[in-house]
C-alpha cells in the first residue's frame, strides 16, 4: 500500500479530502481489513438524480497502437517539419504552446495548439493522392471547432516567413476573439 492509499492518524496534516470513503478506510484499517480499505479508497463519480457527473471525466482513452505510431513519427520528422517545430516549440510564436504528433483520435495530427484550437499541417506529395481522406480528416477536425491549416512542403522550406505570419496572425485572432475584441 502506498503513502497516500493508507489512512492518516493525525488529522492536521492529512493529504487527503475528508470524505465519507476516507473515513471507512480509516475504520477499516483499524479492523485491519487491507481488501476492504482498499476498495473505499475507490473515487466514485457523485451523480445526484440523474444529473451528469460532478467531477470532469478522464478524456478517452487512446488506442495503444495510435499512441506508438505518432512516437515512431515523433522520432522520424521530416525536414520541413523538423523546421517548423524548431520555430513552434517552447511559445516561441505567438506564445502558443503547440505539441507535435498529437493524437485526435482517430486521426494524429503534425501540430496542434489547444488554447487556440488550432492544427497545423504539412503536406509532402503523398497528400496529392489521399485528398478524399484529407477532406473527411478536416471535415472531422472542423466539426470539434478546430480550425485546420494546410502548408505543403515545399512552401514551408522556401517561404518560411509567409508560413509563420499565416499561423502568428490566426493566433493572434483567436487571442483577441477570446478577449472579446475583433482583431
Amino acid at each position: 500500500m502506498r503513502a497516500l492509499d493508507k489512512p492518516c492518524n493525525d488529522q492536521r496534516y492529512c493529504p487527503h479530502p475528508q470524505t465519507l470513503s476516507h473515513q471507512r478506510a480509516r475504520e477499516a484499517q483499524s479492523n485491519n481489513d487491507a481488501t476492504q480499505s482498499k476498495l473505499y479508497l475507490q473515487i466514485v463519480p457523485l451523480r445526484v438524480n440523474n444529473m451528469p457527473d460532478l467531477f470532469p471525466r478522464h478524456p478517452s482513452v487512446v488506442p495503444e497502437d495510435l499512441k506508438r505510431y505518432a512516437r515512431a513519427m515523433r522520432a522520424s520528422m521530416p525536414d520541413a517539419e523538423a523546421l517548423l517545430w524548431s520555430l513552434l516549440r517552447n511559445r516561441r510564436l505567438a506564445n502558443a504552446k503547440f505539441r507535435r504528433q498529437h493524437v485526435i483520435a482517430p486521426y494524429i495530427v503534425d501540430f496542434y495548439c489547444a488554447e487556440h484550437r488550432l492544427v497545423i499541417e504539412l503536406d509532402g506529395g503523398q497528400h496529392s493522392e489521399q485528398q478524399d481522406y484529407d477532406q473527411r480528416r478536416d471535415a472531422f477536425l472542423e466539426q470539434k471547432n478546430i480550425t485546420v491549416l494546410r502548408f505543403w512542403n515545399h512552401q514551408m522550406l522556401n517561404e518560411t516567413e509567409a508560413v509563420l505570419e499565416e499561423i502568428y496572425r490566426i493566433c493572434v485572432n483567436r487571442d483577441h476573439a477570446s478577449n472579446g475584441r475583433i482583431a
